[in-house]
């Protein structure tokens, strides 16, 4: 499984990227913005994506909105994360269907229970699009 983790706080990349690689064995890139981001999906294919909102150049939002645009991508599982528990922000983002939110600030076992059901979901989804029995790890 390949991941993207967009945040331009290095400590909450380095964070996620740990539970990613160690738990679950995916491959990471890093985006410190939704610039980045989106050049970054435009040459990779992703299983996941996890998106802090509030960043330089182009926030999280906007880059949520211009994933589901992308043909490609609109049904790409973005977890969204972010320090703003602003109900009106939240449901602006829901909108746009998102495959969780997490509310910073988080540790490494918060990540892991949020994430537990995405990835074996994206795990199960693989395996039945390659006819492969699905076996948990």
């Amino acid at each position: 499984m390949k991941a993207l983790i967009v945040d331009d706080a290095s400590t909450t990349r380095f964070v996620i990227k740990r539970v990613l690689t160690q738990r679950y064995g995916c491959e990471v890139d890093e985006a410190v913005n939704g610039v980045a981001a989106m050049e970054a999906l435009a040459r990779e294919v992703y299983d996941l994506v996890l998106l802090d909102l509030v960043m330089p150049e182009m926030d999280g939002l906007a880059t949520l909105q211009a994933i589901r645009q992308k043909p490609g991508l609109a049904n790409l599982p973005v977890v969204v994360m972010t320090a703003d528990r602003d109900e009106a922000m939240v449901r602006k983002v829901i909108v746009f269907g998102v495959a969780d939110y997490l509310i910073k600030p988080f540790n490494a076992n918060d990540i892991i229970e949020r994430l537990e059901r995405i990835v074996r979901g994206i795990e199960r989804k693989a395996a039945g699009a390659l006819g492969v029995p699905y076996a948990p790890k």
